[in-house]
């Protein structure tokens, strides 16, 4: 069963080895595998402007369904 999950990073590359360290030993089919998203602009539930977000999928999905998003997500493994 998946879980709420959310990191905030700079960098593409924190990103990546970020989304690596918690998808250790999972397949990318795997449901409680984190996806990696662009991050929240400025004002946003006032969380500092940050680049890329780790999420569980579930919140990957949910913020893709807004029209105006429209953001894909990547799952790395």
């Amino acid at each position: 069963m998946t879980s709420s999950y959310c990191e905030f990073l700079d960098t593409e590359d924190e990103a990546i080895d970020h989304c690596r360290e918690v998808n250790r030993g999972m397949v990318s089919t795997d449901p409680n595998c984190r996806c990696i998203i662009d991050g929240p602009g400025p004002g946003w539930d006032d969380t500092p402007t940050c680049a890329y977000a780790v999420v569980d999928q579930e919140t990957a999905r949910e913020i893709l369904d807004y029209e105006e998003t429209r953001i894909p997500y990547l799952i790395v493994t």
